[in-house]
């Protein structure tokens, strides 16, 4: 089961969606904006979708709330990564 958490709605998000549906029991896509880390539920793996066009990076804030307190497989999509970093503190905020 796997839970995509980016911009849903959009093309890309419909594509992604479309692809893993194939090859996945479930697959349910959540607007990254609107995401309650609380509501990961029974999914397997998270994937993360987080353009650096959508937020600037000195003021990213993680949709999935603090690093301690995320443990779901998780799949960093785009500039998921380099936006994570900041708010969680890890090295990759800088190249």
């Amino acid at each position: 089961k796997v839970l995509y958490l980016g911009n849903a709605g959009t093309p890309r998000a419909a594509q992604f969606v479309e692809f893993l549906s194939a090859r996945f029991e479930r697959v349910t896509a959540v607007d990254r904006d609107q995401f309650d880390p609380q509501t990961a539920g029974d999914a397997d793996v998270v994937l993360l979708d987080w353009s650096q066009r959508d937020t600037d990076s000195a003021a990213a804030v993680s949709p999935l709330g603090p690093r301690a307190s995320w443990s779901k497989p998780t799949v960093l999509l785009g500039s998921a990564g380099h936006l994570l970093a900041g708010p969680w503190e890890v090295i990759g905020g800088a190249g």
